[in-house]
């Protein structure tokens, strides 16, 4: 029996975005300088301490994304399980639903004489 060859995976093309900011020109001589010492290009040096701070803090802001405490609690439970809130709705509305309906049943009686 031949054996099939086993197909690689197709890795996923990685995306890369352009970011730019400004800097000061003493902290680009800074940047140079240490760039120079270090025996890399100031871009390396800038995208190796990104990449160590994303990579310290991830797990940190990762835990931070689950739910902002100014959200609508719409979907709680204990929302329709308060009493006050069954009281706020009815405040006023039963008197003047009385008053309109006196008004209609008045009006009929007129157009029937």
């Amino acid at each position: 029996m031949p054996v099939k060859p086993v197909k690689k995976k197709k890795t996923k093309k990685v995306r890369y975005r352009k970011i730019t900011f400004k800097i000061t020109d003493s902290q680009k001589k800074l940047l140079e300088k240490v760039s120079k010492q270090l025996k890399t290009t100031p871009n390396r040096l800038m995208k190796k301490a990104i990449r160590e701070y994303l990579l310290r803090y991830k797990d940190t802001i990762a835990a931070n994304d689950a739910v902002t405490a100014n959200q609508l609690k719409l979907f709680d439970d204990d929302i329709f399980e308060d009493d006050d809130a069954d009281d706020n709705l009815d405040d006023g509305s039963d008197e003047n639903t009385e008053d309109d309906d006196d008004e209609y049943v008045d009006d009929e009686k007129e157009e029937e004489d």
